[in-house]
Formats: C-alpha cells, structure tokens, sequence
C-alpha cells in the first residue's frame, strides 16, 4: 500500500511533537493537554509554556490586563495555536518603534513612521493584539477582545509619506485550512434542521455593509456567495472592520484614514494557500482579489518575510528561537542572514563551462533585485546560457512568457531543499509579484484541467492568460 503523504498540519504537528521530546523549546512541559475531551501528545498540560519564555510573563499580563481572551486552541496547550504563533513572533518588538516600522515597511516601503496605539490601557505599544473597535459597528454587541466579535489578530497603526494615518490589520494563520462549508445556510444548534437560522442572522448583519462598502464588491444576493465560506468570510468581516473605523474614526480612538490588510500565512501551507476553492475554483490569493474593488488592500506574506528586516543582532535570541521553533531550523529560514552563491569562472558542471558570477540573496528573501545591476529577464536569460536546467548547485532557469508577465521556473539548490519555483514578474517593472513551488503551480495546473477550465489547445502556457496567475 502506498504510503499517505503528510500535509502541511500532520508534518507540523509531527515536527513540533519531536521537538517537544528533543529540546528544551518548550522547557520540558508535560504532554497530554486535553483537546476534543482527550488528552493528546500536541497538547501541553500547562499551556503558557507554548509561549517562548522570554515573553512569557509579560505576554499573560497584558492579555489579563487589557482584558483579551486566549482562543480556545491557545488555552488548551495546542502547540500549532495560530495565536501562540502570532505572539511568539510580534510580541518582543512590540515596543520598538524602529523595528515595527520596519515590519511596516515590509508592507509598504512608503511608511515613513508607526504610532502608539492607545487603546491597550495596559502597556500601550506599536503593535497591538485581538485589536476590536471602541464602537460595535455589526451589532454584535460590546466589542470584547479575543472572543465572540470581529476583531483582527494583531494590528500596527502607520503613517504614510503623505501624512495619512494607515491601520494594517494582520490576521495570522499557521496551519489551518478550511472545508466548503457555507457559513450563509448555517443551522442554529437546538432548532430544527434545515432552520438555517444561524446563516441568516449573518446575511442581516453583513449584507447592508457589503452593498455600501467601497471595498467590497456589490452582488445581487450574498446567500452562498464566496464571502460566506472561509477563509473569505474572515477577510470579508475584517475588510468591513477596517472600513467603518475609518467611517466612524471621529468616533474611534484610532483616526485612520486607509487601511491595508495582511494576511500572515507560512509559505509550505499548500492547503490553505493553493487549495482550488469549490466556490471560486481558485487558490486564495487569486479568491479574494476578484472581491476587493482595490487589489492593493490585501497582501499575503510569509511570518518569515514579514519579520525579515528586524535588527538580526538585537533580536538573535528570538530569530534562533523562530527559527527552530516554527521554520524546522533550515538554513534558508535564517533571517536577514543572506545566503550568497556564487558561480566561479571556470567550473564545469555537466561538461558546460560556467562563466558567471553572481551573489543573490537567498529567494525565500524576493525584492526588487534591481540592485544587481541587471533586470530579472536578463538575469535569467544569462544565467540560462551559462547553466543547464536541474545541475545541482546551480541557477536552472527556464523562462515562460505571456502577455503581461514572465514566469521563471527556477531550481534553485540553496532553497527548500533544491526545490525548484515558478517565480513571477512583471515584465513592465521587473519586480517581483509573487511566487510558488512548481509542484504547486502543475497541482494548480492539473487541477483546472480536470475540472475543463483551461483549453489546452495550443501553447501548454496558456493558462497565464486564463486569469488564474495573470497579474492583477
């Protein structure tokens, strides 16, 4: 029989319950927290060791002092908590001002300065967690932090170089992935079946808001529309958070005028990221941006790509923590600690002489790479005459050209393994405008063709023209 393939969460899950029994990540703490009524060996007995000790007591504080509650998942010692994660990650700088600018500079590079946000009555900082309104705008009832109201993981307050103020809500994934369910049909618990009581008491909430939002794309009827299935029925909730803030910031503590929002989601997260959504037969990414009426309000990062500009010396202890912790120590994961490669004159591989000589980051570390003094078309254009396709150690470009943009699958043998990537430019600018593991691009691939979306008559390539990976 044929050995089942892990996922994203079971790898995980799996490599976190190995570090439990190998390191001292989680200072020895005892197993067997009790999820689902039983006790499980990916559940801490005491859940604050989940927490990286050097925030640890600090962290559990601020929560009981601003009065937040810990999701379920955190409180039971879960140690794939998406929370715990977001914590671990943001809450050590959470009072540096000129590293949180730089996470909001990964955001937007236009962010010229971050502010206070005043409306933690506990140890106020420049990033704030399960951040809610002063003001409850869905009735819902009193915004309570981290339970039973729209709310957003984490949040930075910036200033653009025009003088606006800019909230950048994060919602923070890790493992998660989501089923078909449709969120706008749902029953009510203790009503008869078919009542669907529970999904129209959300299409009264939300229906209004989305007509007379500008964000927000406009449909004749919201029952079973894509902003009722998750993970969309999140973002759609969040996207109308981020709107009547800034409606309503006469009211609000908070006085922004813009908004952008991250959506922080580990990169290996094939399931969540890639998954073709029945209701958009679509991957997220692409799901979400056909709703939004303006593409540049949500941005997809990686917790890795998102913290990379942090000073490494200042915080060596948490990179080396998130490292071991969340990235399965692999060198490429080592944040602002480039990985230079260079191709000597004169080596010969596979009986070509290769004439090059490069030092490129590491490509888990994409920018605007212009700074090589040469655009990505020419880069890779050179680097393929100099290199044949799969040699180990090398650049192994092959470049794929539609209308608007390139797309180079590289195997690249420094990341992830030699794994090769199907980068994506746009020829205009040549930068960078997204990127996925080839083995996800064919999934992708295959996928539409199984389901008849793609015709693929003629050139193989076509589907960069089918709206699927076409840029925005």
């Amino acid at each position: 029989m044929e050995k089942k393939q892990l996922n994203y969460q079971e790898t995980e899950r799996k490599r976190a319950v190995d570090l439990l029994k190998t390191t001292s990540l989680f200072n020895g703490a005892e197993t067997g927290g009790i999820i689902h009524g039983k006790p499980r060996d990916f559940a801490l007995k005491d859940w604050k060791q989940n927490l990286w000790d050097k925030i640890r007591d600090d962290s559990i504080t601020y929560f009981d002092k601003n009065g937040i509650d810990w999701h379920i998942f955190a409180r039971q010692g879960h140690i794939l908590s998406s929370q715990v994660c977001c914590i671990n990650h943001l809450f050590p700088i959470r009072h540096d001002k000129e590293n949180v600018l730089r996470l909001a500079k990964a955001v937007c590079n236009e962010f010229i300065d971050v502010l206070p946000i005043n409306t933690d009555e506990y140890s106020p900082g420049y990033i704030q967690f399960e951040a809610v309104s002063d003001i409850d705008h869905f009735n819902e009832g009193k915004p309570t932090r981290g339970s039973n109201c729209t709310s957003v993981d984490a949040l930075i307050y910036a200033v653009h170089k025009d003088g606006k103020k800019h909230m950048i809500p994060i919602e923070w994934k890790y493992t998660e992935n989501y089923n078909d369910e449709d969120k706008s049909i749902e029953d009510r618990q203790g009503e008869p079946k078919g009542n669907e009581l529970r999904g129209k008491e959300r299409l009264k909430r939300y229906s209004k808001l989305i007509d007379d939002s500008r964000f927000l794309k406009k449909m004749t009827s919201y029952k079973n529309s894509i902003y009722f299935f998750e993970p969309f029925y999140q973002l759609m909730r969040q996207t109308l958070w981020a709107e009547q803030m800034i409606q309503h910031r006469e009211e609000e503590r908070i006085k922004a005028v813009d908004y952008i929002h991250l959506h922080i989601i580990p990169n290996e997260n094939d399931e969540l990221l890639y998954k073709m959504y029945k209701i958009s037969k679509k991957p997220l990414r692409e799901s979400w941006l056909d709703n939004l009426n303006d593409k540049g309000k949500y941005i997809i990062i990686s917790p890795m790509d998102f913290i990379k500009n942090i000073d490494n010396n200042k915080y060596n202890d948490l990179l080396n923590y998130l490292q071991k912790r969340y990235c399965g120590g692999k060198a490429e994961y080592i944040l602002n600690r480039h990985c230079n490669i260079e191709h000597q004159d004169n080596n010969v591989f596979g009986g070509r002489k290769v004439v090059t000589k490069y030092n490129i980051n590491c490509f888990d570390e994409f920018d605007d790479l212009s700074s090589i003094g040469m655009d990505f078309g020419e880069l890779f254009m050179k680097l393929n005459e100099s290199c044949q396709y799969g040699q180990q150690g090398l650049f192994a470009p092959e470049v794929l050209a539609s209308e608007n943009e390139i797309v180079c699958i590289v195997d690249f043998a420094c990341t992830r393994n030699a794994t090769a990537y199907a980068v994506f430019f746009d020829k205009k600018t040549n930068k960078i405008t997204r990127k996925m593991p080839y083995r996800v691009f064919l999934k992708i691939y295959d996928s539409l063709l199984e389901s008849g979306y793609l015709n693929i008559a003629g050139n193989y390539w076509n589907i960069l023209k089918d709206g699927v990976f076409k840029l925005d």
